[in-house]
């Protein structure tokens, strides 16, 4: 199986981690690895190749994905933030510099765009 396009999906919650991997999965992109906590996700990034993320920004626990977003950084993986909260409340440290985000609600064509853009079209 090629990493290639294999997809991080970083989402604590349940609902919204189901339809954005079966939507991913629908659109042609089969390698979709799904989590929901930091730690998971860290030891995801650790195991796998990845040509792209999706990270929820805040995680249930009082987690947050920067650490995740550090390491695919490190890596050179592409990744946005996906958030519920408005740009006035996000706490990012500076030294992720310029960063993605798709705000909640969002368009599952938004992300689809934003993929194409980094990883080759799949065949479906």
């Amino acid at each position: 199986m090629s990493t290639a396009n294999n997809i991080l999906l970083v989402e604590d919650h349940a609902l919204l981690a189901v339809m954005l991997e079966n939507e991913l999965e629908g659109a042609g992109y089969e390698n979709v690895y799904t989590c929901n906590s930091e730690q998971t996700a860290i030891q995801m990034v650790d195991d796998k190749n990845f040509a792209f993320a999706l990270l929820d920004f805040h995680l249930g626990d009082q987690e947050n994905s920067t650490s995740v977003a550090k390491k695919l950084k490190d890596n050179g993986t592409p990744f946005v933030f996906i958030t519920g909260y408005s740009s006035a409340t996000r706490i990012v440290p500076n030294d992720l510099g310029e960063i993605g985000w798709i705000n909640k609600p969002f368009k599952f064509a938004d992300i689809l765009k934003l993929l194409k853009t980094h990883i080759p079209s799949p065949a479906v």
